[in-house]
């Protein structure tokens, strides 16, 4: 057992559990009973500050066991670039709008190109559970509800194509934060909950920041066909099969993830709330969505860069 000390009051933090979702309960019961809330929440900012402190130590005290050869720090850069999260996506719905690509333009910075199939630009909502995300080789990880819009560019010089994401939202204050910082992508932060019934999916989402535009979503999916993988040249493969995602800070940059091939499923849903298109400025696509479903897929994700700029 160790102790740590926090505001000159003792917790008792043994590691007896491997996941988030184990270690909530205990957290919470460290922290002093006069000053418990009523639930374990985002807000709880105490615990969620003394995790991301234990993470934080444990990448340092891996990385100072190196060994310090021009050869393995070569090979380190190499893994984080492509594999410094691991995680999982559990229950995905894909909801794409087939949207004229002059409205979609109007909201891309000037350093992407918009992606278009057969013509036609794609905004995307995709909800899902994102499972057991952390550092590659750390032994804790978080689990939340996520929920982001989406749209489909192209780097202009290297021609490398991706989803540019307008926002997410989730359900977990300590991620929203992280990726905020060092992600640079547009997190916020949302009341989620995920519920499961035979084979139907409901996810409700509503955001809880008050400095942007507020956000609903409400939703019931289910799979219609059984998981296969999709063509490579069809519509599927396009809007699924994208190993690079484009966000805009500063300046725009680009992060890469790593996943087997899709499992997708023709799917339907029953949408009671949207309000992410007019959240990010959008009117409402007049066409119906086209839906999928996948149940699960294994993620890993790397460290962001940044491109040129183009004027």
């Amino acid at each position: 057992m160790w102790r740590t000390h926090w505001h000159s009051k003792s917790y008792d933090c043994r590691p007896v559990c491997t996941r988030w979702s184990d270690c909530q309960p205990l957290l919470y019961a460290t922290i002093p009973t006069g000053e418990r809330r009523e639930s374990w929440t985002s807000s709880s900012v105490e615990a969620s500050v003394f995790c991301s402190i234990f993470i934080i130590l444990g990448l340092i005290s891996y990385v100072s066991v190196l060994p310090r050869s021009r050869n393995v720090k070569r090979r380190v850069t190499a893994a984080l670039r492509t594999q410094l999260l691991s995680m999982q996506w559990r229950d995905v719905l894909f909801a794409h709008w087939r949207v004229e690509p002059r409205v979609i333009r109007q909201h891309l910075p000037a350093g992407l190109r918009l992606a278009t199939y057969d013509g036609s630009g794609w905004l995307g909502i995709v909800g899902f559970e994102m499972t057991d995300i952390r550092p590659t080789g750390l032994p804790i990880g978080r689990t939340f509800p996520e929920l982001n819009l989406r749209t489909y560019v192209t780097d202009p010089d290297t021609s490398a194509s991706g989803v540019y994401f307008f926002n997410l939202d989730a359900d977990d204050w300590l991620g929203v934060r992280l990726a905020q910082s060092l992600f640079k992508l547009p997190y916020y932060s949302a009341e989620m909950q995920i519920t499961r019934h035979d084979h139907r999916v409901s996810l409700m989402s509503r955001r809880t920041e008050s400095d942007i535009p507020p956000a609903r979503f409400d939703a019931t999916y289910s799979p219609l066909t059984t998981p296969t993988e999709v063509d490579p040249n069809s519509l599927e493969a396009f809007l699924v099969e994208n190993y690079r995602f484009y966000t805009e800070g500063d300046q725009i940059y680009v992060g890469t993830i790593q996943h087997e091939p899709w499992l997708l499923a023709k799917a339907t849903a029953d949408i009671r709330a949207n309000s992410l298109f007019s959240a990010s400025g959008f009117a409402a696509p007049d066409s119906e969505p086209v839906i999928h479903y996948s149940p699960h897929c294994t993620v890993t994700a790397g460290m962001i860069r940044s491109v040129p700029s183009h004027k």
